[in-house]
């Protein structure tokens, strides 16, 4: 992403690391990711199930890189108020449900 450092690319390298060496972390197909949380925040050890795309939406947005926003300020995965959001149940700004293909069709620019 523009504007960051090594420093934040080794962030996000590494909490996928975390993730993905975490055996008790398991798929979800509708929803982006589950996690419990007592405070505002998912922690990266409290994520319970991600799907393909919220694992790297999650390790981005725990940093404040925000990957997609909707204009509403329901970016940030890793906040459990804006967790509900990242789902294929939730409608688009363009109406459309919000899915891998979708995520990937309003991102720019596109990586083929």
């Amino acid at each position: 992403m523009s504007g960051m450092t090594e420093t934040d690319l080794n962030n996000v390298v590494n909490t996928a690391r975390f993730l993905a060496d975490r055996a008790n972390v398991t798929y979800t197909a509708i929803d982006m990711m589950h996690g419990t949380t007592s405070d505002t925040y998912i922690s990266p050890g409290s994520v319970a199930q991600l799907r393909c795309d919220g694992l790297v939406e999650y390790c981005y947005e725990w940093y404040d890189w925000p990957v997609l926003t909707d204009g509403k300020g329901n970016w940030d995965i890793s906040n459990i108020n804006s967790t509900l959001y990242h789902s294929s149940y939730y409608k688009t700004w363009e109406g459309n449900t919000f899915n891998p293909v979708t995520q990937w069709s309003y991102m720019d620019p596109h990586y083929d």
